[in-house]
């Protein structure tokens, strides 16, 4: 059994980028036994997105410019939250015909009241994986 350190927020967010690395380690090595690595990735991103909504304001540091969104980062994050933890993307995963794979997905985000979208953002998994590096740089530096 493994203890939790007194920071049970940062130990949380710790483990998720530690058990993600040790993923995507067995994925290059045997992507047959270890797959489905978007689900790892969008699994990964919820935990980190909501203890880190809980805790700090660290999301707002990370540098989300390589993904040409026009706000900040904080509301970024506050729409992306909301799109994997309500299932806004579960229509919108793109998927290569020929090989099954998932290509790319776009992440919603609705008004509770009207279900107006309010938020919608295309993510390659390249940049999806990019997206959860900011976020582990951003972490180790902030």
């Amino acid at each position: 059994m493994s203890e939790l350190r007194e920071d049970k927020e940062k130990d949380f967010f710790e483990r998720t980028l530690y058990n993600l690395q040790l993923y995507k380690e067995n994925h290059s090595n045997d992507s047959k036994k270890y797959k489905y690595e978007t689900t790892m990735l969008l699994n990964s991103l919820l935990g980190l997105l909501i203890i880190q909504k809980e805790r700090t304001n660290l999301l707002a540091l990370v540098d989300i410019s390589f993904l040409n969104y026009k706000n900040s980062a904080s509301d970024f994050f506050r729409h992306m939250r909301n799109s994997i933890s309500h299932g806004y993307f579960i229509d919108k995963i793109q998927v290569n015909p020929k090989t099954r794979e998932i290509e790319q997905i776009t992440f919603e985000d609705k008004c509770p009241n009207c279900k107006k979208i309010t938020f919608s953002q295309t993510m390659t998994i390249d940049q999806l994986n990019m997206l959860i590096e900011q976020i582990e740089e951003c972490f180790k530096t902030g």
